[in-house]
């Protein structure tokens, strides 16, 4: 927009009398104008689609219907996350406590109510047992990975 560099240029004035303020802000009233006429048209020929669709093709009719509604909705949607009778609506403050859900949900904890003691142990005997067994074949313990053909051996 030419009129909005030209008002830039001239230090963005701000006085009502300025010619390159009225200049950009009549500019800027005529393309919001006109960006509200196009969003007004392309949805009424949507509009106008689905009601053809109606009557030709109920499948396409529902799925273009729902699609609309689903794109309304996420544009009205305000997100918001409710922690200990606090609710959040800050968009980082919800990613932070949701990274420390998941870190929460990766870390072992035998405080955990899901933790399972069992697996735990026979995991343990597990690694013990392949340990026991490289030192004794071996003479002692290893000190570089398993590769996936010595595991298979």
């Amino acid at each position: 927009m030419a009129a909005r560099a030209d008002w830039i240029k001239a230090g963005s004035p701000r006085q009502r009398s300025n010619i390159f303020y009225i200049k950009y802000k009549k500019l800027k009233c005529e393309y919001r104008r006109e960006q509200r006429k196009a969003v007004w048209e392309y949805e009424r020929k949507e509009l106008s689609d689905i009601g053809n669709l109606q009557d030709l093709d109920n499948e396409k009719f529902w799925r273009l219907l729902n699609n609309k509604a689903c794109r309304e909705n996420k544009k009205n949607k305000k997100m918001a996350l409710e922690v200990n009778g606090k609710i959040i609506t800050d968009s980082q403050q919800m990613a932070d406590l949701w990274a420390n859900y998941f870190e929460q949900l990766t870390t072992p904890s035998e405080d955990n109510e899901n933790f399972d003691r069992i697996h735990r142990i026979e995991i343990e005997n597990g690694v013990n047992d392949v340990v026991e067994k490289s030192e004794n074949a071996l003479g002692c313990i290893f000190t570089v990975p398993l590769t996936t053909q010595e595991i298979s051996e």
